[in-house]
């Protein structure tokens, strides 16, 4: 489903991680499904969203502009 998913949006650049074990979420304590986590250069969570998320929305686009340091 996700390869699916890839080919027909052409996403070529991230690669597929899968987690068929669960273990990631009592690792990372996670909230609910799905969860969307920021993570810094430095491999940081630094803020995260439960549930969906329009991340092509405009207000969207400016936070994550500002949290990688490319303010217009």
């Amino acid at each position: 489903m996700v390869t699916k998913y890839y080919i027909s949006h052409h996403i070529t650049h991230l690669p597929i991680l899968l987690n068929p074990s669960g273990g990631i979420v009592t690792t990372l304590n996670v909230p609910g499904t799905p969860t969307t986590f920021l993570i810094d250069r430095q491999g940081r969570i630094t803020g995260f969203v439960e549930g969906a998320a329009d991340w092509d929305a405009p207000a969207s686009v400016t936070l994550l502009r500002q949290m990688i340091g490319q303010v217009e």
